[in-house]
Parts: C-alpha cells; sequence; structure tokens
C-alpha cells in the first residue's frame, strides 16, 4: 500500500452512473479524473453492492473494485478477499427454510439463479432490466433438487440460450 498516495473510493449507483439522469456508464469527464488520479499516484477503487459482471461497463476503468457488499475485493487484477458461502450451506438453508413457491435470488460473481422460476421469467427479467441472458442460469423443473453435499447450483444449471 505503500506505493500509493493514498485511496479514493467511488460509489457506482447514483455517482459513477445514475439512472435518474440516464447516465449509464462513467462519462468520458469522470474517465479523465480517475485518470488525472492514477498519474498522481492515487488508488481509485470502485465499490458496489453488485456484483462484478453488474460493473463490467466500468469496472475496467479504475485500480480496483470492492463489490457483492464487501465479500469481494481486487486491486490490479489480485484478489484481496473472496467471501463465499459454502454450497452445502445455501442449499440447506432454501431446502428447510423457504417453501417451493417463494423465489429465491442468489448472485455470484459472473452468475445470477433464480430458484423455483422457469425459463420464461429469466427472459422477461433480461428484456425488463436490458441484461445479456449469459449472466442468468435457470434449473431443470424451474428449482434444484435437495443437493447431496459438495453439488453446487451450477452442477443442476444450464445457461439461457443466447
Amino acid at each position: 500500500m505503500n506505493k500509493y498516495k493514498g485511496v479514493v473510493f467511488f460509489d457506482y449507483d447514483g455517482t459513477t452512473v445514475d439512472e435518474v439522469d440516464e447516465i449509464k456508464t462513467a462519462t468520458p469527464t469522470t474517465v479523465e479524473s480517475l485518470n488525472k488520479l492514477k498519474e498522481n499516484g492515487y488508488l481509485t477503487m470502485l465499490c458496489s453492492g453488485r456484483t462484478h459482471r453488474f460493473l463490467e461497463m466500468d469496472i475496467d476503468k479504475f485500480m480496483g473494485a470492492i463489490t457483492c457488499n464487501g465479500s469481494h475485493t481486487e486491486v490490479e487484477g489480485e484478489v484481496i478477499r473472496d467471501i463465499c458461502i459454502p454450497d452445502e450451506l445455501v442449499f440447506q438453508v432454501v431446502n428447510e427454510y423457504f417453501p417451493r413457491d417463494t423465489i429465491i435470488h442468489f448472485e455470484t460473481r459472473d452468475i445470477s439463479y433464480y430458484l423455483h422460476m422457469d425459463e420464461e421469467f429469466f427472459k422477461n427479467h433480461c428484456k425488463l432490466f436490458n441484461l445479456p441472458q449469459r449472466w442468468y442460469a435457470s434449473f431443470p423443473g424451474g428449482s434444484p433438487a435437495p443437493a447431496p453435499p459438495g453439488i453446487s447450483p451450477a452442477d443442476g444449471a444450464r445457461r439461457l440460450p443466447q
């Protein structure tokens, strides 16, 4: 950390981008300011509760990022922190505490899972929010079977067709 004069943190929603003002990506002025900070020896960090994929339009403009509500941190390509909930615990909680008619949304760095929903739901969700379908996976039948230990959501999921 001694190689930087300091760290400047930037929020994403409402700061770097702003849906109200229809700023969908960092403006040229913002990018210029980030470059000046880098040139002057400051580490620029994007901070967001969002996952990496929801920031992909702008994340490369910063020297690092704190994402997933602080559970993932990268600085200059090096992962500093990566906290994940074990798959077995996720499935145990889902299977014991949520009825099958509850929509459950899980986020990972690269993909979102909606349990108890069908492929049509995913397609409509992507269309409504203008999101690429490659970000989402569905489970056959709309819900995973109870997962045995060591089986992750990705093992039973399939990507939506593009």
